[in-house]
């Protein structure tokens, strides 16, 4: 491992850290947005039969989802790698956790 180019304290000094840290943030604000069109949307949605309704739309969503995560959690393993301490990169990492121990969990009591 590289030594580290920056310290916990300080900004990302690489463009991966940023990235990973966009993406990370990028996933909060995602799920904030299909929690409300889960909980207000969809509803009100379904009860005027728009097409927008369909559980496709839904299932899209976590696509997205899983996309922000993925690339998150790239972007932060490459930049750690690197050498990069940055707060930022560690907060970028905290929701692609979550989401793995949600996954995992889901996957683990399925049966």
């Amino acid at each position: 491992m590289k030594t580290s180019l920056n310290r916990f304290k300080n900004r990302p000094a690489t463009r991966l850290g940023w990235w990973g840290f966009g993406f990370g943030i990028g996933m909060i604000l995602w799920m904030t947005l299909a929690s409300v069109f889960a909980a207000a949307i969809r509803p009100w949605l379904s009860s005027i039969n728009s097409p927008l309704a369909a559980p496709d739309f839904g299932v899209g969503m976590g696509f997205v989802l899983m996309v922000f995560g993925l690339f998150a959690l790239v972007c932060c393993v490459t930049a750690i790698f690197k050498g990069e301490r940055s707060w930022a990169v560690w907060v970028g990492l905290v929701p692609v956790a979550m989401f793995l121990f949600m996954l995992i969990a889901d996957l683990l009591t399925a049966g």
